[in-house]
């Protein structure tokens, strides 16, 4: 910077002297000229402000533990081969990068199906979303807060950021730390730019759609979109982008375990069909990692689902009917969906108020 200051000195009496038709100046003199000054204010500069001193800290700084190096440590190996396949993998590899980094386990990517990790396109979007450019402790991660990714998705103009949801579930001797329903197993490890947590799982799916959204794209809610349409405050309430829910949605198994003729009668009840499905929409967000054996969780319309844990299973129940958690943990803007395998609705009482 300072030789940068001499040169602009010396083109401004460069300038004055052709403005004031002074004699041609011999440039090679000029260019001694400059190099002594320079000369003499790097040696002021290191004896006055000990600049050598900085130059070693930013040395040792050069040979510090990279970001690759700590999930290397950690033994996050699949994760790495995927950045490297994927030309992600020279962001860890800087040393200089401020990155925050989510790795999966190797146990859960073995998990992974062929088909997506043969999909580059989408393999990429996934590991962005693993990334932040940003360094982020978990001391400073928030309940149901958002951090922002480097994955984007949608087309240009409408091209918009992916956010990671942090959740934090108290227990009695410790708390769960999430990030998008994978559980933080080891947190924290840093080199002082970059810091690594491990999680459980791939944070995917992707979190691109509201409820309302994701419901409509998934084959397996196909009866549930058809029977949702129909009702314009489940529309309303699954669209709304600043809800935290926890949905519990029926899959098509659940609807085809409904007696003969049960179904079509509901489509034509809506105020009942409405009354129905809105008892299993929780008003907050729990992934599966937050879920407890005997939790009594509050729905939007004020009733109360138990949620108890029977051979291997999640069951919840409204006290009269139960169903099974056949799945878990599909991240939407607004909260997350799980799938159940029956509806929360006595078959008895539905064809009575039907009748009735």
């Amino acid at each position: 910077m300072h030789c940068t200051i001499c040169l602009v000195l010396l083109l401004t009496t460069v300038t004055s002297n052709v403005l004031t038709l002074e004699p041609v100046i011999d440039y090679s003199k000029l260019d001694n000229m400059l190099d002594n000054f320079c000369r003499e204010l790097k040696s002021f500069a290191y004896n006055t402000f000990n600049i050598s001193r900085l130059s070693e800290t930013q040395h040792s700084h050069n040979t510090s533990e990279r970001a690759y190096d700590i999930v290397l440590r950690l033994n996050a190996t699949l994760f790495l081969k995927l950045l490297k396949k994927a030309n992600l993998d020279s962001i860890l590899r800087n040393p200089y990068s401020k990155f925050t980094i989510f790795a999966p386990t190797n146990e859960s990517l073995e998990k992974l199906p062929d088909k997506i990790k043969r999909n580059s396109t989408l393999m990429n979007s996934i590991l962005r979303f693993h990334l932040v450019s940003d360094y982020r402790m978990t001391s400073s991660f928030l309940n149901n807060n958002f951090i922002k990714t480097i994955a984007k998705y949608g087309v240009h103009p409408k091209r918009r950021s992916l956010y990671i949801r942090t959740n934090i579930y108290n227990r009695l001797v410790s708390k769960i730390i999430t990030a998008s329903g994978s559980k933080i197993l080891n947190k924290d490890n840093t080199n002082g730019l970059s810091v690594v947590h491990l999680i459980d799982g791939l944070m995917f799916p992707l979190p691109m759609e509201n409820a309302y959204g994701e419901i409509l794209r998934q084959p397996k809610f196909s009866i549930l979109r058809r029977l949702v349409l129909k009702s314009y405050l489940l529309v309303r309430v699954l669209s709304e982008t600043k809800q935290n829910l926890t949905i519990f949605a029926p899959t098509n198994e659940a609807f085809y375990n409904l007696p003969a003729g049960t179904l079509e009668k509901l489509e034509n009840n809506v105020p009942l069909l409405t009354q129905i499905l809105i008892k299993t929409f929780i008003s907050n967000i729990y992934y599966e990692a937050g879920f407890m054996d005997g939790m009594n969780l509050i729905g939007i319309a004020q009733n109360i689902i138990h949620l108890t844990f029977h051979q291997h299973d999640f069951i919840i129940s409204d006290g009269e009917t139960e169903a099974k958690v056949s799945g878990t943990d599909f991240s939407v803007l607004n909260g997350v969906i799980h799938s159940i395998n029956n509806i929360l609705f006595k078959q008895d009482n539905i064809g009575e108020k039907i009748i009735g």
